[in-house]
């Protein structure tokens, strides 16, 4: 796999905006990325309620070709020799929600002058497309997070972070409207979650 990453950034007025875009080619034909998968987005910036906020808007898809070609599904991340795929333990070591893909993210982090920040997402998800798996599962002792089947959800994440005892915790929580399946079994609708980190 080879991918190639831009972002242009610039200033208006007082704020600044960007937009960037990646592709990653999980072949080559011909010296060049082939069976090309997408991410582009954009973000901005504001100043509200004595705070500053950075705003995004990301598109991503991860189905080979599908986005400005033929789409050539059960290629990305995975491999007729290397079985279980382009992962750890279960999970894609890329994207989030695996191969044959799409999303659409709209999210927002506010950072606190005192160092806070406070981060919300709310995205719309299109799971493994064609409906077809080759994933193979080496270890039944592993939680695949592969998406069985053609599925349709709606995601809001939410996080906060502060310092905490010397150090930094940061508390998450993510929701999707309904259950999803994955190869694994199924996935609840609710989770939540707590880190914390001290440097010496």
């Amino acid at each position: 796999m080879a991918s190639i990453d831009a972002r242009y950034g610039f200033a208006i007025g007082d704020q600044a905006m960007g937009v960037y875009g990646q592709m990653m080619g999980e072949d080559e034909a011909g010296a060049f990325p082939a069976r090309k998968s997408w991410l582009l987005g954009t973000d901005w910036t504001t100043q509200l309620f004595e705070s500053d906020q950075q705003w995004f808007v990301e598109y991503a898809n991860t189905l080979a070709d599908d986005f400005l070609g033929n789409a050539m599904p059960n290629i990305t991340y995975d491999h007729s020799r290397y079985r279980s795929g382009y992962r750890h333990k279960g999970r894609n070591m890329a994207s989030t929600f695996d191969g044959d893909a799409e999303t659409l993210t709209l999210g927002v982090f506010n950072f606190f002058p005192d160092g806070r920040n406070l981060s919300a997402s709310l995205g719309y998800l299109d799971l493994n497309k064609d409906g077809a798996n080759r994933t193979v599962i080496p270890d039944d002792d592993i939680f695949y997070n592969v998406p069985e089947g053609d599925q349709k959800a709606a995601i809001a994440s939410v996080g906060y972070g502060t310092h905490f005892l010397n150090g930094w915790l940061d508390l998450t929580a993510q929701a999707t409207d309904k259950k999803i399946e994955l190869l694994g079994g199924e996935k609840d609708q609710w989770s939540v979650g707590a880190a914390w980190r001290y440097r010496f």
